[in-house]
């Protein structure tokens, strides 16, 4: 999930041209059909899951190359039966420290007598090797002094359920008042929050990129009806084609599953994991996964 990286190369669109309303999208040509599109992409139930209580685990099946195969994975997580946590290497350095240690992070969480299930980097990495933007964990700052370009905010209440606010006003300028609103309420109640890219919002796509690099994306979504789910996606898709298929979901009722999708993309690295309900663990790895295991800054983890 290298985005940033595709911002540094020049190959995306950067901060003035980055399109974050759709309608406003210019000089965009139809592309030919690309062999690692997906297409005909929808979602199949599995009953046996294996997945902990409070989570549930479906499956997007897409065409690629001609082969029907699973291109991603939902993990919903009920609220009530579950709980998120931000965890960044200011006030745990021994869990990021010389890379990433998933032990130590699932010792962590169940110290506070909760079950580690799923966990995946969160915020972006900045150029000083801290969380880039405005970021708290449980009220405490742990990320930079200024905000960074991202209008989006991933809000994690103290009693572990997930906000998702995308910060604009009326003219589609980033709202700094109610970030700063936002701030004062996580300092007040010991919320968590940090910055990231608001994809979709209200269901409409609120970014695109000219770039064809291919990565593996994941992100934070909320249905229509207020579940929440990680997409974890484990194709090399281009951004385009993945909220392309992202926005295609259907509901079981046949209607938009997705209302708001926020990329959680890191920059340089999105190693995650997740356990069934047997304690065992599979990887989430993405592209740069071999190249770069250490860096990491924070983790989201999602527990029960």
């Amino acid at each position: 999930m290298n985005f940033k990286k595709m911002f540094e190369r020049g190959t995306a669109i950067l901060a003035t041209s980055i399109v974050l309303n759709a309608t406003e999208v210019k000089g965009q040509s139809p592309q030919t059909l690309d062999q690692n599109q997906i297409q005909d992409s929808h979602i199949e139930h599995k009953a046996d899951q294996n997945m902990p209580t409070g989570f549930k685990r479906d499956y997007i099946v897409g065409s690629m190359n001609g082969q029907e195969k699973i291109v991603a994975s939902l993990f919903y997580f009920e609220e009530g039966k579950t709980k998120v946590e931000f965890l960044s290497n200011d006030l745990h350095p021994e869990a990021f420290s010389p890379e990433i240690n998933y032990d130590k992070i699932r010792r962590i969480v169940e110290s506070k007598g909760n079950d580690f299930v799923i966990a995946f980097a969160g915020a972006y990495k900045s150029p000083s090797n801290n969380i880039e933007g405005i970021a708290l964990e449980e009220g405490i700052s742990v990320g930079e002094q200024n905000f960074s370009k991202w209008s989006g905010f991933v809000y994690i209440t103290p009693d572990g359920n997930i906000e998702l606010h995308r910060l604009k006003d009326a003219q589609e300028n980033f709202d700094k008042n109610a970030a700063q609103n936002l701030i004062q309420k996580a300092e007040q109640e010991q919320g968590s929050l940090f910055q990231q890219i608001p994809a979709v919002w209200n269901g409409e796509k609120k970014m695109t990129s000219s770039s064809q690099d291919k990565f593996e994306y994941r992100a934070i979504c909320e249905t229509k009806d207020g579940k929440k789910f990680v997409l974890n996606c484990s194709e090399k898709i281009t951004l385009n084609d993945f909220l392309d298929m992202a926005l295609n979901l259907k509901s079981e009722n046949g209607e938009q599953l997705i209302k708001t999708l926020m990329l959680e993309d890191t920059g340089v690295y999105s190693y995650g994991v997740f356990e069934d309900k047997d304690g065992k663990e599979y990887k989430m790895v993405d592209e740069n996964y071999a190249n770069n295991k250490t860096g990491y800054t924070n983790v989201v983890v999602i527990s029960k």
